[in-house]
């Protein structure tokens, strides 16, 4: 993933005061799609960006990661409106048969609808969980740990509250959820102190 400078400079030397956008981690469309979303859009281009990095870096130090973007946003993507739509085709002939079975394009909508809201957001202040109905916010203080399911889901373990799915959050993702919260949860690729 590539992120825009936040502030840009103007040819006067003024800086613009733009915010920046957060990124966008989305699931794949179908269960054959092996591509990992953290890659980013240009291999070439990004492959050659570390090898300056790692020729500049003097030798004593070793090559730093780029920094986590403030804000991520895990939701599934919108090329999976093309499934909806060949849905919503071969339902047309049933459909329109009858008037009274036009009803039956409800599914197509509402899974539209579920497609495009249902999402995660991760940022410094906490998680918000958007889901069909409704959006909750929990802040990091209130996640005690996060747990996995057996299909590669996450869960966020919140006190008190029991666990709430985090939506399009899956454990490949827990590195950039882990570097999002500032450490508030831990990076599972990283040994742990008592190892």
């Amino acid at each position: 993933m590539e992120a825009e400078p936040a502030t840009p400079e103007e040819p006067t030397g003024r800086r613009q005061q733009e915010a920046p956008a957060p990124a966008e981690v989305t699931e794949p469309a179908a269960a054959t799609a092996e591509a990992d979303e953290s890659a980013p859009a240009t291999p070439g281009k990004a492959e050659e960006q570390g090898r300056e990095a790692a020729e500049s870096a003097p030798a004593d130090r070793p090559y730093a990661a780029p920094p986590a973007p403030a804000a991520v946003v895990f939701r599934v993507p919108t090329t999976a409106l093309l499934a909806v739509a060949l849905l919503a085709l071969c339902m047309s002939p049933v459909g329109l048969a009858s008037p009274a079975l036009l009803v039956i394009f409800v599914v197509p909508v509402a899974l539209a609808v579920w497609l495009l809201r249902t999402r995660t957001r991760a940022d410094a202040e906490g998680l918000t969980v958007r889901t069909l109905f409704g959006r909750r916010l929990i802040p990091w203080s209130r996640v005690t740990s996060l747990r996995l399911t057996e299909k590669s889901a996450v869960r966020a373990v919140v006190d008190g509250d029991g666990e709430v799915t985090l939506p399009a959050v899956r454990v490949r993702h827990l590195p950039l959820l882990a570097a999002v919260s500032g450490g508030r949860i831990a990076d599972p690729r990283q040994p742990h102190p008592g190892e």
